[in-house]
């Protein structure tokens, strides 16, 4: 029979410890997206945004608000301080000098009688109020030294310079090689030189005290001071080089 023939065959032997195979993973095809498929749509990084509750909105906004309101303040606050409340004292001159008279000698000596144009000039955006013009004077001395040598008083036709104007007022002075006790010794030397030479040179000194109105409450004390340099050619009768 059947099973009388396959009882002749011994079954085979099974190792004891057979190799463990390791599993094959199962085949799988992953399918790339073709980005120029006109129906490709990308998806977004966070396909979600995160929910801010609206009070937080309305926080936020206000302090932005807040912010760019500080910072155009202190805009406005700076272009106003540095523009309108800053200090400019007002520019005193010499526009012109002429010559009326000269007398002069070696000994040396001189005499001569000067007409002088000084302007005033208001740079502030407020109006310019003179305080105790009687008071104010312009000063001559002899070229570089402290010698006195000519004086006249400096007053204007206004007490009141509105901002951004210009005064001006004519003055004459008697110049003297004799005034106040006449020159020193030191500069008598100079002076003769001077004379030789054919020119003479002079130093004007003058200060003007004043107060600046603004908004009609605000006043602020200001001050003009005027240095000028100028020469008398004794040759051609005329004052050159003025300068101030």
């Amino acid at each position: 029979t059947l099973l009388n023939i396959l009882s002749q065959y011994p079954p085979p032997k099974m190792p004891k410890n057979p190799p463990k195979s390791p599993l094959t993973p199962a085949k799988t095809h992953l399918q790339i997206p073709n980005q120029e498929d006109p129906t490709f749509i990308p998806m977004p990084l966070y396909p979600f945004p995160p929910h801010i509750p609206k009070k937080d909105q309305k926080n936020s906004k206000c302090l932005v608000y807040c912010l760019t309101l500080f910072v155009i303040l202190c805009f406005v606050v700076l272009v106003f301080s540095s523009v309108v409340v800053r200090i400019k004292n007002p520019s005193l001159n010499i526009d012109s000098i002429s010559l009326k008279s000269l007398k002069y000698d070696y000994s040396p000596s001189f005499n001569m009688t000067l007409s002088m144009k000084i302007s005033i000039w208001n740079r502030y955006f407020g109006h310019l109020e003179l305080v105790n013009q009687k008071s104010n004077s312009v000063s001559l001395a002899y070229a570089d030294t402290s010698t006195m040598v000519g004086h006249s008083g400096l007053m204007f036709p206004s007490d009141r310079i509105e901002a951004r104007r210009k005064e001006a007022v004519r003055i004459v002075m008697q110049v003297s090689s004799s005034f106040k006790g006449g020159l020193k010794p030191n500069d008598k030397t100079r002076v003769h030189d001077d004379l030789n030479s054919g020119v003479l040179g002079f130093t004007s000194y003058a200060q003007l005290k004043g107060k600046i109105h603004l908004f009609k409450k605000l006043r602020l004390s200001t001050l003009a001071v005027m240095s000028c340099t100028f020469q008398i050619d004794l040759v051609h009768r005329s004052v050159q080089r003025l300068q101030c």
